[in-house]
């Protein structure tokens, strides 16, 4: 099985999962359901995300968690009215680039945890969140293998 088929199955695998995401959302109404994209794609991740963005339609969704500026695009055109969130891995951490980010259409960042307090108190204009950094380097290295396919 060569690695196309290895990650089609790897998101085929993912279709039971809608069904019980759709049931915890209607039992824990308010409760958010975002999809974090965390990885820096290479071009043969792009076109692997590409060929199974519809997938990610399927689950009731509140907002993408993305690092990787790439992602724009895509999932403008298919996703134009779910929220982006900025990620941690991003490593976002004065207003200069808030405001950037604030005006590439991201309604929230999570901050690196490099930012001091001072530089956090001058941001304006975009919810943020303060990210921890080390605790999802761990699951984001994960998250490369699965989406090529080595897990």
């Amino acid at each position: 099985m060569g690695t196309s088929e290895v990650v089609k199955c790897a998101f085929q695998s993912l279709k039971p999962a809608v069904f019980q995401t759709r049931r915890v959302k209607a039992a824990f109404p308010g409760r958010k359901l975002y999809c974090a994209l965390n990885i820096s794609f290479h071009h043969r991740d792009l076109a692997r995300l590409r060929e199974h963005i519809a997938l990610f339609g399927q689950y009731p969704l509140d907002a993408f968690i993305i690092q990787d500026l790439g992602l724009l695009d895509l999932l403008g055109e298919r996703f134009s009215h779910t929220p982006l969130h900025l990620s941690t891995q991003a490593n976002c951490i004065n207003r200069e680039a808030a405001k950037l980010y604030r005006r590439l259409g991201f309604s929230r960042i999570v901050l690196g945890r490099e930012a001091s307090l001072a530089e956090i108190r001058e941001i304006k204009d975009v919810h943020i969140r303060i990210g921890t950094g080390s605790l999802c380097i761990r699951r984001c290295l994960g998250s490369v293998d699965w989406i090529r396919g080595k897990r």
